[in-house]
């Protein structure tokens, strides 16, 4: 071959070489257009998914949990359709949005414990031959398709739920009385929906969650382990007197004053079944205006007074009462609708009655009623943190009503002792679930079914437990347990000042509308969700 013929051969290779690599490079330009062309489309499509994921579960919330799957589907979908396409057409071009109004398909997937939806899009936008091509080998047969979620996850967190156990959360929500165990009764209604609010925060994994429980009406009560070694340790003690709180009012048909301060028998004169305490604590108070304090300093440094019978009175009307039985005949007194003054003195009970086991006695003169006032037999007990979420639940189904007076002021003073890192060790022999330094939310939902009743002031006392809890960084969350018509703008207004709704105006802390139990649990439910984070997952 002469050389003159191999340089022949030699251009002809060369264009054709040249011929395989332009082909090569234009293809592979139209393949990264075309790869563009999808990713851009396709994050259109996940953003305009996301917005309508958002919006779904929004008003998934919205709605009544007794709405059977598909009738929330049927609410929802035109939600996350509008979400989709409003999302979607500023940024297609007029034929991409024919083509999209055409194809676009939105299905949603439901999960109703934890109030989220996802969303499967798919739309065919427009592009080329050689894009739709891709579109089909990859299994696509309507365009660009996505799925879009949300799931939630809840932070280390550490809840209290503060429970009104007083006599009228027997009532229904209407405020007709039923027995307690009634399943239409406040009480009943509140058990199942703080087992719901504990169902969504167990739903999620890899959760460090710990619950504790403060039952309250104007006391609260130890659990056993926690007032034996409170009684052990003198962090508890018998009261040696108490200050009547109305020293200059006469009572009726009386030409003298009630003694100001009066002496409590010694602990060894009780009969041996009113020597035992039942673990009933009065708050602690700042001064004689039974002001309360909400310190959490320990009860090692400043004790608590066990709670017997006092003339700290409950309403106006016993004012009156006294820890010393005067004798009074009925036709003297009427300073109480005609009934005779409540009273303790076990030296004037008659013979063989027992006021320590919870038997009220009218003999001849004044009502005689036990030294803790029922405590053992009606109040339920604190359970400190737990993170035994099924522990949790026992105690919630333990909870019964039938205290006195409302104070939600000592609920809250409670809870917030539950709260600090520095009482873990005054229960007993309580679950530690997190490290002091976790970092963890603390939150109190605080329920009641009325408004304050115990002493004139107080609403005043609520206000203060509330700031000094927020004070400490405790998110609050308050229902009203009854009938929206029956709260009144008073309690309401208080309930919204108590709560966190100042701090967080995108958020529901107040919950007052509550006219029927799927309202209530739905209230639970929705403090649940918003307990847990908002996370965006696929």
């Amino acid at each position: 071959m002469t050389i003159f013929a191999f340089f022949r051969q030699a251009r002809a290779a060369a264009g054709i070489v040249g011929v395989f690599v332009t082909l090569m490079t234009l293809g592979g330009a139209a393949l990264v257009t075309d790869h563009l062309w999808l990713t851009y489309h396709r994050d259109l499509l996940k953003n305009a998914a996301d917005a309508a994921v958002m919006a779904a579960t929004s008003r998934l919330q919205e709605l009544p949990s007794s709405m059977s799957d598909d009738d929330v589907s049927s609410r929802l979908q035109p939600v996350a359709e509008r979400y989709v396409r409003f999302n979607l057409a500023g940024n297609l071009s007029e034929k991409g949005r024919a083509q999209m109004d055409e194809t676009l398909k939105v299905d949603l997937e439901l999960n109703r414990r934890l109030g989220t939806v996802a969303v499967l899009a798919s739309a065919d936008m427009g592009g080329t031959l050689l894009s739709k091509r891709v579109l089909a080998y990859a299994g696509s047969k309507d365009g660009v398709a996505v799925k879009s979620g949300a799931d939630s996850s809840v932070g280390a967190t550490e809840l209290v739920l503060a429970i009104d156990v007083t006599g009228s959360m027997s009532h229904d929500l209407q405020g007709e009385s039923v027995d307690g165990s009634d399943p239409t009764s406040r009480i009943s209604i509140v058990r199942e929906a703080a087992e719901d609010l504990i169902d969504i925060l167990a739903s999620h994994e890899n959760s460090t969650i710990a619950v504790g429980i403060v039952p309250w009406d104007y006391r609260v009560r130890l659990n056993r382990d926690a007032r034996t070694r409170w009684e052990a340790e003198g962090w508890a003690v018998y009261p040696a007197a108490r200050t009547y709180p109305h020293p200059t009012r006469t009572p009726p048909g009386r030409d003298k004053y009630l003694p100001e301060r009066q002496s409590m028998p010694a602990r060894n004169r009780l009969p041996n079944a009113c020597r035992a305490w039942a673990g009933c604590l009065d708050m602690r108070v700042v001064d004689s205006a039974l002001r309360p304090s909400f310190s959490t300093t320990l009860p090692s440094a400043e004790p608590f007074r066990m709670s017997f019978f006092t003339d700290q009175t409950t309403y106006p009307e016993d004012q009156y009462v006294s820890y010393a039985c005067q004798a009074y005949t009925r036709a003297e007194s009427n300073g109480r609708g005609g009934e005779e003054p409540l009273c303790y003195d076990l030296d004037s009970a008659p013979t063989g009655q027992n006021l320590c086991e919870g038997n009220d006695i009218q003999a001849d003169g004044p009502w005689r009623v036990e030294p803790q006032d029922d405590c053992n037999l009606k109040q339920s007990e604190i359970m400190p943190l737990n993170s035994d979420l099924d522990a949790v639940r026992t105690a919630i189904r333990g909870l019964k009503a039938g205290g006195s007076a409302t104070y939600s002021s000592v609920g809250i003073a409670w809870a917030i002792r539950l709260l600090a890192p520095s009482w873990r060790d005054v229960w007993g022999d309580p679950v530690h679930p997190m490290d002091q330094d976790s970092g963890a939310q603390k939150v109190i939902v605080l329920l009641t079914d009325g408004e304050d009743n115990h002493l004139t002031d107080s609403q005043a006392h609520r206000r203060q437990g509330c700031t000094a809890a927020k004070n400490e960084g405790i998110i609050i969350f308050t229902i009203a347990a009854m009938n929206a018509d029956d709260v009144g703008t008073e309690l309401s207004r208080g309930l919204r000042e108590c709560s966190s709704a100042a701090d967080d105006p995108d958020g529901t802390y107040v919950f007052v509308n509550n006219a029927d139990p799927d309202a209530l649990r739905k209230a639970f439910a929705d403090i649940g969700r918003q307990i847990a984070s908002l996370r965006r997952m696929y």
